[in-house]
């Protein structure tokens, strides 16, 4: 199984490589390296897309002790439960490791 961060590098490198490419050689004039580049492009989205993200803890604002804490995550900003997996709104997967959950 590949490993995800070397192929988002790669992927990367090759990005800027046909960009520049496209942009500096060929002043415009090459489309099937501009139809490259997006294509490269739309792929780093698609797996950026699919990496898991940290939940993030915020309060009421009342001032101890009466704050109440809830957890949200870390892409769509709403609320999550401790125990998901993925959250319920966005789906994103929710990576509860180094978290003080």
């Amino acid at each position: 199984m590949p490993d995800k961060e070397k192929v988002i590098n790669g992927l990367e490198h090759l990005s800027e490589w046909l960009f520049q490419q496209y942009r500096v050689v060929y002043d415009g004039d090459a489309p099937n390296y501009y139809d490259a580049y997006k294509t490269v492009d739309d792929a780093l989205a698609l797996l950026k897309e699919q990496e898991a993200v940290k939940p993030k803890k915020e309060n009421d604002g009342n001032p101890e002790p009466c704050t109440s804490w809830w957890y949200v995550c870390g892409d769509c900003g709403r609320y999550i439960d401790p125990h998901d997996r993925f959250c319920r709104h966005c789906g994103r997967e929710v990576d509860w490791d180094g978290s003080d959950a």
